[in-house]
């Protein structure tokens, strides 16, 4: 909680002299100080790292984590959704699946039947005591090795 100070000036007037005058009083109050609600990533500076090709699979990972739920990392992946990344992205259906499938085996997506899980080790959208709760309740982790 962070605490903050006011100074709250009043003028009024002076019932035994007709003047008006100045009265000034301080308040203190608490306030809870929440988080931004933001999603913030750099894909393209991950995508060596994780290995991920080709370049779609990187825009499919940015789409799926724009669209992904606000503390839940949760994104639903349609057949209106898939015809229109198939288009924006120009790739086939297939591409698609073969996308999800790779970005499922790097541990980035988890999921299937067109309800996936955004890995909220590496991506997130939403409140930190949240992704706290969901990496202490989910078995959902990235290891690094590097050889």
């Amino acid at each position: 909680m962070a605490k903050y100070s006011t100074v709250l000036q009043r003028e009024v007037v002076n019932p035994e002299t007709g003047e008006l005058v100045t009265i000034e009083s301080s308040k203190t109050f608490t306030t809870k100080i929440t988080e931004d609600k933001f999603y913030m990533t750099f894909i393209d500076y991950m995508g060596p790292i994780f290995g991920i090709k080709p370049e779609a699979a990187k825009s499919l990972l940015a789409w799926l984590c724009a669209h992904a739920e606000y503390n839940t990392g949760k994104v639903s992946l349609s057949a209106a959704d898939r015809k229109q990344i198939c288009t924006d992205l120009q790739v086939s259906n297939n591409s698609i699946t073969n996308y999800l499938r790779s970005l499922k085996e790097l541990k980035l997506i988890n999921g299937e039947k067109g309800t996936f899980i955004i890995n909220p080790s590496v991506f997130w959208k939403g409140e930190l005591a949240a992704r706290r709760k969901l990496l202490e309740d989910k078995d959902i982790r990235i290891t690094f090795s590097i050889g």
